[in-house]
């Protein structure tokens, strides 16, 4: 039962051309996110990003345009463009439509943050400034809009000692939103988490844990496992997540 749902969704479907009820899918979707979300709760649905189709119209074959003929690619971009745009402007119109009958969903445009030219890796997926953009523009849509611009209680965890201990929370302001651990260690002993060894365990450690446990590298098991249990497995990601959430679970 989430308080708060950030919907990002649609891209696929234009690389695929899959646009046939593409807003009526959207829809059928937010209603089942809003089935499940807390009594006061509320889903935000995203605009997506513009596609940079000279780079990607390896992916976007499904428009039947030939892309090695004169001005084929420029023909594939305005008709992938004029799609995107069609789709964001449906999106923000269904969720005017859903706001009207009493439904509580809002709107974020996440196009109007991301360049394709400058904050895009491969011409679809977000690189760091691009992330940074998007996390950005989150931040202050909800510092306002729902927040009303006071402040709640994003957690910072400060811990001393070895980890897992038992953990002491603060309230931050909402310039502050991503829960980040700062560690005190003892030389020479090992930082259960900290794989990217800068004596702090946040969400950077996390993407480094994820990879290395679906990549079975067995040289991360004893920085693995976060819960103590001597495997290095799922359920310590999800202890991970939980613990740099601010969720004080560790036993």
């Amino acid at each position: 039962s989430p308080d708060v749902v950030i919907l990002q969704i649609g891209t696929n479907d234009i690389l695929s051309n899959y646009n046939t009820n593409i807003t009526g899918r959207l829809e059928n979707l937010v209603n089942v996110i809003l089935s499940g979300v807390a009594e006061d709760g509320v889903v935000y649905v995203a605009s997506i990003p513009d596609i940079d189709v000279s780079i990607r119209y390896d992916w976007l074959g499904g428009y039947g345009i030939n892309v090695w003929q004169d001005g084929g690619i420029a023909e594939l971009t305005t008709v992938v463009q004029d799609s995107i745009d069609n789709y964001n402007a449906s999106i923000k119109e269904m969720v005017e439509n859903m706001q009207n009958q009493g439904k509580s969903v809002r709107f974020g445009d996440i196009n109007s943050v991301v360049d394709y030219k400058t904050d895009l890796y491969d011409g679809v997926h977000p690189n760091e400034a691009g992330y940074e953009n998007m996390g950005l523009y989150w931040s202050e849509l909800l510092a306002v809009d729902y927040f009303n611009g006071e402040e709640k209680p994003f957690v910072t965890t400060t811990v001393t000692g070895e980890i897992p201990v038992e953990t002491t929370t603060e309230l931050t302001t909402i310039t502050e939103p991503i829960a980040t651990t700062e560690v005190t260690t003892t030389e020479n002993k090992i930082l259960v988490g900290d794989f990217n060894n800068d004596g702090m365990l946040n969400v950077f450690d996390l993407s480094l844990m994820k990879y290395f446990i679906f990549t079975k590298n067995e040289e991360y098991k004893a920085m693995g496992d976060f819960n103590n249990d001597g495997s290095f497995t799922l359920t310590d990601v999800v202890s991970f997540s939980r613990f740099i959430l601010g969720y004080n679970i560790i036993k």
